[in-house]
């Protein structure tokens, strides 16, 4: 597993974002211990790499320290996401533990970016790319300036946040399915009986109407927040949005020729630029609208309902 993950990392910018699926595999096939011992001997592993490959084939020390530290703490939160130890895991449900991961990877990724922008060779990539991309298509030049400062506006209003959730949730979910086909057993679907608690629409509610009022009287700081805390519950209503699609598609009572045309209006959806935009927001108010009207009948009375990573039957 430690090879295959070393072999995800080193293999290309295809692979790169999925080198944690072996430790997603093994936390829901071979449990805790094993787990941790392939995070700790794949950091060994890529210890030696960055010392005696990067290193030594002419890139700079720091920029090769830099890329062990990002990976080892990558590869330590989305461990502790999906296998956390008894005294680690602080009784944590798995959604709360991949929101608390994602943003300790985010505040990584904002370090990252702002060391890297202090490179001249990050700086002269940005705008070779991007005078390349405007100048084809609007036939006129971009400050890289402006280009950089976007970036980091996005990021930091939750841009980097997402790319978190995204990473961790395709490396935890592949790991589990995968798991599921070599042992042979059928699971639940992930989403379908995950829960939002109550108290987050007042969340979700508050922090609406506090966006509005920092970004008119510009208070930066608290608005950057605040961007945050919209992003996660929205990312949890899409996923009650999606435990609600999936109850439906799997329950006995659903005729099959609508279960295949559900299938094939969200491919279809996914598949548009356009239409995939219409698809999370009909997601996301699916599982606003689940606060109030019982939709899933069947699902369980009591809160929580999130599913847990790194438990077999999950």
């Amino acid at each position: 597993m430690t090879g295959i993950a070393t072999l995800l990392l080193r293999g290309g910018i295809f692979t790169v974002f999925f080198f944690m699926l072996p430790l997603g595999f093994a936390a829901y096939s071979y449990g805790l211990r094993i787990t941790w011992f392939s995070a700790i001997l794949f950091t060994v592993i890529n210890l030696f790499y960055t010392l005696t490959f990067r290193i030594a084939q002419g890139i700079p020390p720091e920029a090769g320290i830099l890329d062990f530290f990002t990976i080892t703490v990558l590869t330590l939160i989305f461990t502790w996401i999906v296998s956390p130890p008894l005294f680690l895991s602080f009784k944590l449900p798995g959604a709360f533990r991949m929101i608390i991961g994602s943003s300790l990877g985010a505040l990584l990724f904002i370090f990252i970016f702002l060391r890297q922008i202090a490179e001249p060779v990050f700086i002269n990539q940005v705008e070779a790319i991007t005078n390349t991309f405007f100048s084809f298509n609007l036939g006129e030049e971009i400050l890289v300036d402006d280009i950089l400062y976007l970036m980091m506006d996005i990021m930091l209003r939750g841009g980097s946040l997402l790319s978190c959730i995204i990473i961790f949730f395709l490396n935890r979910h592949l790991g589990l399915m995968i798991s599921r086909l070599f042992r042979k057993e059928k699971g639940k679907p992930v989403f379908v009986a995950f829960h939002v608690y109550p108290v987050f629409i007042w969340i979700f509610s508050i922090t609406l109407i506090l966006l509005v009022f920092t970004s008119i009287s510009g208070l930066l700081i608290p608005e950057i927040l605040l961007w945050n805390i919209l992003l996660i519950c929205a990312m949890l209503y899409i996923a009650q949005g999606m435990g609600i699609l999936q109850f439906f598609m799997t329950r006995p009572q659903t005729p099959p020729f609508l279960r295949l045309g559900l299938i094939i209006v969200i491919i279809g959806f996914i598949l548009s630029t356009v239409l995939n935009t219409v698809l999370i927001v009909g997601l996301l108010l699916l599982g606003i609208v689940e606060n109030w009207l019982p939709i899933r009948t069947a699902g369980i009375k009591e809160p929580p309902s999130t599913p847990e990573a790194g438990d077999k039957g999950d």
